[in-house]
């Protein structure tokens, strides 16, 4: 069984359980990162395709994501939010990733590789990172790795950027105590449109075209970032954690029974 299926059907499991629902282990699911699929369970939805929202629920990193090194989400939101609460060692923006993973029919097959030429421009402002996974992994085998605890431990401020659909390391990023930079996409997860800019995230367009002058924004008001960074851990603490999930996927359950899908 692939991760994604696992770490799926082990948080159905818990759901079933916690709630006396056996019959939610039948629920047809969709693993693909665009979603968006009437019927099933997804893990994103297209944006504008606001009908199939009730449908979408948490994905299987919310359990694990073996594939970036991650054995257990609620281990690493801990050791997140551990490190967020140190100083930060560079003054920079982050991101560290595979800059070629998106197929050419999304923007970020142009904005990915983008934000790697806008960060060799700025290097004082910005750390970009192609992490190139090996046999589907990405962990410390491969070049320029960095786990996520590590880069909120050493940087000031994040960046979270769509990939070949929906990003799913936002959620571990609202744990960090650190502003996250957020590049509006295509597709989004349950929880996204909760997310209100400049009260839980600093928003970039999704060309990237305001990235350098929202950073030289959030250099000029210290004070609030540090506002954004708070409330986007109250949001994490609050929303992101395992009984909401067990309860948005009793949820979404619901919504697909009522339409007798399964």
């Amino acid at each position: 069984m692939d991760e994604r299926s696992y770490g799926l059907l082990n948080l159905f499991s818990q759901a079933a359980q916690k709630y006396n629902i056996p019959q939610m282990m039948k629920m047809k699911y969709n693993v693909k990162d665009r979603g968006s699929q009437p019927g099933e369970y997804n893990m994103c939805y297209k944006k504008n395709m606001t009908h199939l929202a009730c449908t979408v629920g948490p994905d299987w990193v919310c359990f694990w994501w073996k594939s970036a090194n991650i054995d257990n989400y609620e281990s690493c939101v801990q050791r997140i939010t551990d490190l967020g609460q140190q100083k930060p060692i560079n003054d920079q923006v982050a991101w560290f990733g595979n800059l070629n993973s998106p197929l050419n029919d999304v923007p970020e097959y142009y904005t990915r590789p983008r934000l790697h030429t806008i960060a060799l421009a700025n290097p004082t402002l910005l750390h970009v990172q192609h992490v190139p996974p090996q046999n589907d992994k990405i962990d410390e085998r491969v070049p320029n790795y960095m786990t996520l605890h590590d880069m909120v431990r050493q940087y000031k401020y994040l960046l979270d950027i769509g990939g070949n659909g929906y990003s799913g390391r936002l959620k571990f990023l609202l744990f960090s105590r650190r502003p996250v930079f957020i590049v509006d996409r295509e597709y989004i997860e349950y929880f996204h449109n909760l997310l209100v800019p400049f009260i839980h995230y600093i928003p970039v367009r999704e060309d990237l075209s305001d990235l350098v002058d929202k950073i030289h924004w959030a250099n000029a008001h210290q004070q609030k970032c540090q506002e954004i960074a708070e409330a986007a851990y109250v949001f994490a603490t609050t929303h992101l954690v395992k009984d909401k999930f067990l309860e948005r996927i009793r949820d979404v359950y619901n919504n697909l029974a009522t339409k007798a899908t399964f």
